[in-house]
């Protein structure tokens, strides 16, 4: 069978592949140009879409809101998809697909809308990573607070925990829900930090 690659207009049927076993190339037109969700199109909640994503290894990374508005183009059926196809398949083979369960966790999480989702990881105290509009970087951190049209992360205590020196975040400031292009909602990443948490 050939294996061609196949670009897909951006938004031109996209929910055609929604629960399909397409692996997909997701590129932003707003954040980093060199970087892009490679995951599973599962769901779409409003003006999002919700990705399975997948790590460096072909196991379960996580999953994602994705602004439907941030999406350039997505491609499919690539020399890169196909390698990560084999790694998935490889991963499920041998039960270490999903090893911390974040399946299971994805599906207590209220998918009604953007806002409860937000106030679920609120009311769980979820580390949460989002982008918005105004910033290329992204911003982690517990959710401190949460009202119809804000949220408020710890971000000052997130980064000063990683040490990083490309952000410095001097005080919590509150980010414009509607700003959100990105947000992942249960991550590996984030998963692994909460256990480091209650170790602290």
């Amino acid at each position: 069978m050939e294996n061609k690659q196949v670009k897909i207009e951006k938004i031109l049927r996209l929910d055609e592949y929604i629960g399909s076993n397409n692996l997909l190339e997701v590129y932003s037109k707003y954040r980093d140009s060199d970087s892009f969700l490679l995951g599973y199109l599962i769901d779409e909640l409003d003006e999002y879409y919700i990705f399975e994503t997948i790590d460096d290894y072909g196991a379960l990374d996580g999953f994602s809101l994705y602004a439907k508005s941030d999406v350039d183009e997505i491609l499919s059926h690539t020399s890169y998809t196909g390698i990560y196809e084999s790694y998935v398949h490889l991963q499920k083979e041998k039960g270490t697909y999903d090893i911390f369960s974040l399946g299971q966790q994805y599906k207590s999480v209220p998918k009604k809308s953007i806002l409860s989702i937000l106030e679920y990881c609120y009311l769980h105290k979820k580390i949460i990573m989002l982008n918005e509009t105004d910033h290329e970087i992204s911003r982690g951190g517990r959710v401190l607070s949460i009202d119809n049209s804000t949220i408020t992360l710890d971000q000052v205590s997130y980064y000063n925990d990683w040490e990083n020196s490309e952000i410095e975040i001097n005080q919590n400031v509150p980010i414009e829900i509607s700003k959100i292009i990105g947000l992942d909602i249960i991550s590996k990443d984030n998963y692994l930090y909460e256990q480091y948490l209650k170790q602290k």
